[in-house]
């Protein structure tokens, strides 16, 4: 049976919360704060901005990839994620494939990423998550290719930072990288690869 993107990533953010807040995800839907919305839009100009640079698409869907993890990461530090079924179609997967312009999709990520920093309901930040993790798989099936084994792919390779049931973080709260481990970029090759074919 396939696993939604919140069961793909809770472990890796049980984990993190319980190092850096020693708490478990709420189980109901809470406001993010503003430093909790400041944060996905700071971590969203930034894989944005690696959209627009990136040589290779490889690193254009990673940084989809990214940006649509931080919006289930963030909606599950928030009680969001309980109450998803973030079971997205790829549904124009293989329709219409045609290269990304990659400055467009960044400002659009950028536009619908500033509609989540202004929210102030529960409501309005779980539209703006979903929008933006809509936004990225619409784009990742304008390639080509379906979203699930990409995210897949990410959400393994950040659940290989957690060691003993733990990860390690810095002073400023962010998950460190044990040593030996590997990132997603070869998995996301092989599965572009595979639908290439």
């Amino acid at each position: 049976m396939k696993k939604s993107y919140y069961e793909m990533v809770v472990p890796f953010t049980q984990a993190a919360m319980l190092a850096t807040k020693k708490i478990a995800p709420p189980t109901v839907p809470t406001r993010l704060d503003i430093p909790g919305r400041r944060f996905i839009f700071d971590m969203v100009c930034s894989e944005a901005g690696e959209l627009v640079i990136a040589d290779t698409i490889v690193d254009e869907i990673d940084a989809l990839l990214d940006i649509a993890y931080y919006c289930v990461d963030s909606g599950i530090r928030h009680g969001h994620g309980v109450s998803w079924s973030v079971e997205l179609q790829d549904k124009c997967f293989g329709a219409l494939v045609k290269p990304m312009e990659k400055e467009k999709v960044a400002t659009k990520l950028i536009t619908l990423n500033t509609s989540l920093l202004k929210a102030t309901t529960i409501a309005a930040q779980n539209n703006a998550l979903h929008t933006l993790i809509n936004y990225c798989n619409l784009q990742i099936n304008l390639l080509g290719y379906p979203m699930e084994p990409l995210f897949e792919a990410v959400a393994n390779a950040n659940n290989r930072k957690i060691v003993n049931g733990e990860v390690k973080v810095n002073k400023q709260g962010k998950v460190l990288k044990p040593t030996g481990w590997v990132g997603p970029e070869q998995d996301i090759a092989l599965i572009l690869e595979k639908y290439s074919a």
